[in-house]
């Protein structure tokens, strides 16, 4: 009896399958960037309309304070809605959520972010194991760059499963940029 002969290919084979499907991926993700840089590109229309609209209505308040020194209620709102909506606009999520993120908050859940334009003050809220936890986060956010005036506005505890937890807020300022 003959023992088989056995023929290797030496050849690497290509999977067209898998050439497919890398270039569907990436057209894939050439689309959602083309995407995303319309929407930047919108938003930062719209926000140039809106700083535009101000602008014209800080210019009717002043042209109307000279040939009226009070200016009329209807113009008054429409510059506080104005404004409101340039404070709303203006709000540096970006840079509160990479704050916070450098903060690590690993022993710890935070449950709530509550920005305040006006006053350029954010009330955080969340959960903890202990006091020292919290303290400890509270300086880890005090190191940060942003924000300024980091205090522990409330805490008390709760039991979730069995288990007790210190509630608390803090607040900060976040500095202009």
């Amino acid at each position: 009896m003959r023992p088989a002969v056995l023929a290797l290919d030496f050849r690497a084979t290509t999977d067209l399958r898998w050439r497919v499907f890398a270039a569907v991926v990436l057209a894939c993700a050439a689309v959602g960037v083309a995407f995303l840089f319309h929407l930047k590109s919108r938003y930062d229309h719209e926000l140039m309309g809106a700083r535009h609209q101000f602008q014209s209505l800080q210019h009717d308040v002043q042209a109307q304070s000279v040939q009226n020194p009070m200016p009329s209620d209807e113009l008054a709102q429409q510059l506080k809605r104005a404004d409101a909506v340039l404070d709303a606009l203006y709000l540096p999520w970006d840079d509160l959520f990479v704050t916070l993120e450098k903060a690590d908050s690993k022993d710890l859940g935070l449950l709530g972010l509550t920005p305040d334009p006006r006053s350029h003050s954010v009330r955080i809220s969340g959960e903890a194991k202990t006091v020292d936890e919290v303290l400890a986060y509270m300086k880890r956010l005090s190191q940060q760059p942003l924000l300024t005036q980091v205090n522990l506005m409330s805490y008390g505890t709760v039991e979730r499963g069995g288990v007790e937890l210190v509630q608390f807020v803090v607040g900060a300022r976040w500095t202009s940029s």
